[in-house]
């Protein structure tokens, strides 16, 4: 009786190491966020020689970007936070501010419906959260007649993703 009850807890003590074991360090890389693909986004626009300063409340103060969701769902709180948290070192650079959709951020009564504020919107396309390496589509709209679509591939690890290989798909 003593040996099968010493047998058990031999057994059970093992598959207690096993399953630590096991799950410490399988849990593979870390799956690229909505937020994460909209902030390699935002990095990767602000590289870029389309990128000018055309905020025209103050010269010299930080671009404003609006970011919103190509599908027109809400973009979650806890999203936006990240990628303010995200962001948040180049404030001085960059303004980042969201909308829901699209015609949100503007300026309807204008002929060629320019972003408000002098900005530029970057119209998200979904992002199927896996890890990395994610394509997501991006449109860079500025107005009816300046806008950019782009395809990238969200790669890195860690807690830091970066927009690579960018491909201009149209021009309006």
């Amino acid at each position: 009786m003593l040996a099968s009850r010493w047998g058990g807890v031999v057994g059970a003590a093992a598959l207690m190491l096993c399953t630590a074991a096991c799950s410490s360090g399988a849990a593979g890389p870390k799956s690229v966020t909505t937020a994460d693909a909209y902030s390699a986004a935002i990095r990767w626009y602000l590289t870029t020689s389309v990128a000018t300063a055309t905020t025209t409340s103050v010269p010299g103060s930080p671009l404003v970007v609006y970011v919103a969701p190509e599908s027109g769902k809400a973009i979650s709180s806890q999203t936006q936070a990240s990628v303010v948290k995200d962001m948040s070192a180049m404030s001085e650079v960059v303004t980042v501010r969201f909308a829901d959709a699209r015609d949100e951020v503007l300026q309807t009564e204008v002929d060629d419906l320019p972003v408000k504020d002098g900005a530029v919107l970057l119209l998200v396309g979904e992002v199927k959260e896996a890890a990395p390496p994610v394509d997501v589509t991006v449109d860079i709209y500025r107005s009816v007649n300046d806008s950019h679509e782009y395809t990238m591939t969200i790669s890195g690890s860690g807690d830091l993703f970066e927009a690579t290989q960018v491909s201009e798909v149209a021009q309006g």
